[in-house]
């Protein structure tokens, strides 16, 4: 018999697809749980099938009777949990009208369950097919904004329509993780009001993510306290400077502070007053002159090995401390970790890859690296096609080295 993996028709007796749901070979099988005219029946017979290739399929078909959700979010098999967790949310449109009925419960308690799996992948599954959803349940989104793993927390906190300011406000004032407050600072259209607490409460990390969201509003007040907060952090003056919007004022005292290294971004503003723009361009003469003296005249500098360990990097990734990998990086790499600090949140998440692979760590890095220096979502992350691999080819990172003007 053909595999019906492959095949656009069942057979039409419900004898003979009994007879394959009970004996048939794994794909024959697997090619009846896909199949979208597949009986409910069957597809409800087949959620506990011996394979997990099966059960993945029965998980995946939008067919299957939504009975079967709640059985499934206890599968044995995290990948067929995972693969649940991504079509739930075509069970949650209507849910809150059917809550009453057992089967809405039966939903709910799936959903519950998935909420609080064991493994990262499946919240992280179940957060992403939520996250943008205006009619989930409200307390299951509050749980998924409140977990302590960035995967599953990050795009509920910046996406979740359901998140009031209220909501966020606890979450900035009593965070329940480390990142916390920088996937707050990263949300659309902050008001002034949770943009001030931002500044007050959080880190350089979170500070950081708000400056680079261009969509926050920020009160002048705000603005010239963090112009005075920023006046020995490079990273945050490089933000700063290329906020949308910055008053006269805010330029003028921003330029008084701005480190050679930051002067470029500033002064490539359009909207600078004349005098501040004269000046910066002075100080970007006299740096050019500086450093083509100090390269001719400067020997090698030894590299810093004990911070620029793998080991390092990872334990820094791991407490979600964007410094502390920013620091490991460069400290490998031989960079000045001010200027990556700068740059990491800046650039793309294969720019991140090939620095990382640059440097010498393994593929090991090549998530955390996204995650925690580039502040990406989990679902704009680049995973390997392989495990234990990098994500690109070796061939595209060193092109992307060449756009950075990093030798590969």
């Amino acid at each position: 018999m053909t595999s019906l993996e492959a095949a656009t028709s069942l057979p039409s007796d419900l004898t003979s697809l009994q007879h394959i749901a009970r004996y048939g070979s794994e794909s024959d099988r697997a090619g009846l749980a896909a199949h979208p005219e597949t009986p409910p029946e069957l597809l409800f017979f087949l959620v506990a099938d011996r394979s997990a290739a099966v059960r993945a399929r029965i998980a995946a078909n939008r067919a299957t009777p939504p009975q079967a959700a709640r059985i499934l979010a206890e599968d044995k098999d995290p990948a067929v949990r995972e693969v649940l967790a991504k079509r739930i949310a075509g069970l949650v449109p209507n849910l809150e009208r059917h809550a009453a009925t057992r089967l809405g419960q039966m939903v709910m308690a799936a959903l519950g369950l998935l909420a609080e799996d064991a493994a990262v992948k499946v919240r992280a599954a179940l957060a992403e097919a939520l996250a943008t959803m205006p009619d989930v349940p409200r307390d299951l989104v509050l749980r998924l904004a409140r977990d302590t793993e960035w995967p599953v927390a990050e795009p509920v906190i910046r996406l979740s329509p359901l998140l009031t300011d209220s909501d966020l406000l606890s979450l900035i004032v009593t965070p329940p993780a480390t990142f916390s407050r920088r996937a707050v600072a990263g949300r659309p259209g902050l008001p002034e009001s949770l943009t001030d607490r931002l500044t007050r409460l959080a880190d350089d990390a979170a500070i950081l993510s708000l400056l680079s969201n261009s969509s926050a509003r920020l009160r002048e007040s705000t603005v010239s306290a963090l112009i005075a907060r920023a006046q020995d952090r490079p990273d945050m003056q490089a933000a700063l400077a290329r906020r949308p919007i910055l008053s006269q004022q805010a330029m003028v005292a921003l330029a008084a502070i701005v480190t050679d290294d930051v002067v470029g971004d500033l002064a490539a503003r359009a909207d600078l007053p004349p005098r501040t723009a004269t000046e910066l361009r002075v100080r970007l003469t006299h740096r050019s002159q500086a450093e083509q003296g100090e390269r001719r005249a400067r020997p090698a500098e030894p590299s810093i090995t004990g911070k620029g360990t793998e080991e390092v990097f990872l334990a820094a990734a791991a407490r979600s401390d964007f410094a502390g990998c920013a620091e490991s990086l460069a400290a490998r790499g031989g960079w000045n970790p001010d200027a990556l600090r700068r740059l990491a949140q800046l650039l793309s998440a294969k720019a991140l890859i090939s620095i990382a692979w640059k440097a010498g760590f393994s593929p090991a890095v090549a998530i955390p690296v996204q995650v925690v220096l580039g502040g990406l979502p989990s679902h704009a992350v680049l995973r390997p096609a392989v495990p234990g691999a990098w994500p690109l080819s070796e061939r595209e990172m060193r092109d992307q080295l060449q756009l950075l003007a990093m030798p590969s």
